[in-house]
């Protein structure tokens, strides 16, 4: 596999970093204009909370992979290994989480209000299976993750205006 420059991919990381950092300040305004404070709150907490449930399936695993992708340099039966172990460890840390981040707010009652809010959120956490950006990072390749996130976040953007 032909490798990008250390100027190619320093670009990319600009671009996707700033992409992310511009995506808020453009859908902020509609979406608070919209939403009322209110519901604003409420979406921002149920945010949060998924949020901590994320970092802990996590487990770390986006910078540990990073460095053990890497140092796999181009052997690619262990790279692939590597990744599939990683992956492995993510999906199985990610079900445990997922499972108790819907035991806790589909039994509590403290959540009764915010179930329904929160149940969405939770879609967050599902996503957590897919997230590889540490195998491209790993590998180099921020084309790939720029390009992803620039995708995923004008069709967002979409789906927030028109839903």
């Amino acid at each position: 596999m032909k490798k990008n420059s250390l100027a190619v991919n320093s670009i990319f990381n600009v671009i996707y970093k700033g992409f992310t950092a511009l995506f808020p300040l453009i859908t902020a305004s509609y979406i608070a204009r919209t939403l009322l404070p209110e519901k604003l709150g409420l979406v921002s907490y149920a945010q949060t909370i998924v949020t901590y449930f994320t970092t802990l399936a996590s487990l770390g695993l986006p910078n540990y992979g990073v460095k053990y992708i890497s140092n796999a340099g181009n052997n690619i039966a262990e790279r692939s290994k590597n990744f599939f172990e990683l992956f492995t460890i993510n999906g199985i840390s990610t079900s445990v989480f997922l499972a108790l981040y819907y035991s806790i707010v589909n039994n509590f009652t403290y959540f009764q209000n915010k179930r329904l809010v929160l149940n969405v959120m939770g879609l967050l956490l599902i996503l957590n299976y897919f997230n590889v950006d540490w195998f491209y990072q790993g590998i180099e390749e921020y084309r790939i993750i720029s390009v992803r996130s620039i995708i995923v976040k004008v069709l967002s953007f979409v789906l927030v205006v028109f839903l």
